[in-house]
């Protein structure tokens, strides 16, 4: 019987132990739905970068507007990579993403002012905002309402069976034909 050194074999178990750490990043890296995937699945019919009117003599846009069986979704999309750190009553959000550090303004009060814009234009159907992050971010701690990723997104605007999306779809119909009037390319 060949004697092994103990230095050989911890190197030995590092490795595989790196290798299953790897494999494990790649499986849960496949099984994240990305953004795309996530509107395709919550949506019932949706409009991309168009403006309407605020209410107040003025416009806004809308980055994403979807149509969801739970009625109309105003989303504000942010695509980034790393550790993002949000808060309701913070000015600045971050993103620490390795080196490389980077803050943009809280966008919760902005989309709470698209989500009133498209309640003004649409009072006979519910509405919400969200602001989405990408499947590349990871959000640290809890986060705000009004925050999530795309998993967390198809999961609490899960798409109805074909039956029931029928039914929404001709009941929100006249509804989301006039607010698609409403809307303009910028």
């Amino acid at each position: 019987m060949i004697a092994v050194p103990v230095w050989v074999l911890a190197i030995a178990v590092l490795g595989l132990a790196l290798i299953a750490v790897l494999i494990a990043a790649v499986l849960r890296r496949r099984k994240q739905t990305g953004i795309e995937e996530a509107l395709t699945e919550i949506s019932l019919d949706s409009i991309r970068d168009v403006v309407i009117a605020d209410g107040m003599d003025g416009e806004i846009h809308l980055e994403v507007l979807v149509l969801t069986a739970q009625g109309l979704l105003v989303l504000d999309i942010k695509d980034v990579r790393g550790s993002v750190f949000v808060g309701e009553r913070l000015n600045d959000w971050k993103v620490i993403d390795g080196i490389q550090r980077y803050s943009f303004p809280n966008p919760l009060n902005a989309l709470a002012e698209r989500v009133a814009a498209v309640r003004h234009n649409a009072v006979d159907m519910p509405c919400e905002g969200i602001v989405l992050f990408g499947p590349n971010a990871a959000i640290s701690g809890t986060p705000p309402p009004g925050v999530c990723l795309p998993d967390d997104l198809v999961e609490r605007f899960p798409k109805p069976g074909e039956r029931e999306r029928r039914q929404l779809s001709e009941a929100y119909a006249p509804h989301w034909s006039r607010l698609r009037s409403l809307c303009r390319r910028p």
